[in-house]
């Protein structure tokens, strides 16, 4: 009897991996990963998916007891794939992802361990990070940034330089910037469901202002890497960055919220001039 992968694939939110994915290939840039071997390469990318699977799933899974606003999730967990099954399904997702990432040594194992139980943490009770003020956006800008970044670059790097070590940060900023945004746009749902997020928490206006200041303060986090990477052309750095910070004055806060294709636009351009001075003009 066929298994219709459609509602595993609904539960694992694949359409929201982007970001995430994209911090991971960041990493896998950095480390020059694209000299290891092929097998190798598709192993890293298996267990990307695999990780990321088992956060969106488990989260998915966690929310629902709660969560009275999402009823195609209550569905597809309820009717069409079961409790039992859907639980199964996260949890041999995230072990499976941690037994193949042995394969990258004790360093990239330890890394994803700990991505994997801050994002269980996240999501399950009683602990339940998610609704707990502040530790939310830090917890996430850990397993959903700093850990996604760092695993490629333990796995292919012989050693990890200042540059990325520095980089830890503006990933750090954009994650919990992210985060912030997410529940910004959540607000209504979070808040009649009982979570105290830090949106919850601060009110949404004054957590507009919050995600108001990670955006401006963001792009000072990248000032150092870009002085150790490309001081040479930093003109060419700050005049991104200027125009950003621009573009970000001329926006109320509401629409800070909502155009987030400008974070996205800024971060591309500062990755992209990071890896084009990596590798050195």
């Amino acid at each position: 009897m066929a298994i219709n992968l459609k509602p595993y694939l609904k539960l694992a939110r694949v359409n929201n991996w982007r970001g995430y994915f994209l911090g991971g290939i960041f990493g896998f840039l950095l480390a020059e990963g694209w000299r290891a071997s092929v097998f190798d390469i598709i192993c890293l990318f298996v267990i990307g998916i695999l990780l990321f699977t088992f956060g969106f799933s488990i989260n998915d899974f966690f929310d629902i007891k709660g969560d009275k606003f999402k009823k195609d999730k209550k569905i597809i967990i309820g009717k069409i794939i079961g409790a039992g099954r859907a639980f199964f399904f996260s949890l041999f997702s995230g072990v499976l992802g941690l037994a193949l990432s042995f394969r990258f040594g004790l360093k990239a194992f330890l890394d994803a361990f700990l991505a994997v139980f801050l994002t269980f943490l996240y999501s399950a009770p009683p602990v339940r990070l998610k609704s707990r003020p502040f530790l939310d956006i830090i917890s996430h800008g850990f397993f959903a940034g700093i850990l996604i970044f760092l695993f490629p670059l333990l796995a292919f790097a012989s050693k990890i330089d200042t540059p990325e070590k520095l980089l830890l940060i503006p990933i750090f900023v954009l994650s919990i910037t992210a985060e912030t945004r997410n529940h910004l746009n959540d607000y209504q749902a979070d808040r009649a469901e009982g979570l105290k997020t830090t949106v919850c928490f601060l009110g949404y206006k004054n957590s507009q202002k919050l995600l108001r200041f990670f955006f401006f303060f963001y792009p000072l986090t990248l000032f150092p890497v870009f002085w150790f990477v490309a001081r040479n052309f930093y003109s060419l750095f700050l005049f991104v960055t200027l125009f950003f910070l621009l573009l970000l004055v001329a926006r109320k806060n509401h629409q800070v919220v909502r155009d987030w294709f400008l974070m996205d636009i800024y971060t591309f351009f500062s990755f992209l001039f990071i890896l084009i001075f990596h590798y050195g003009p």
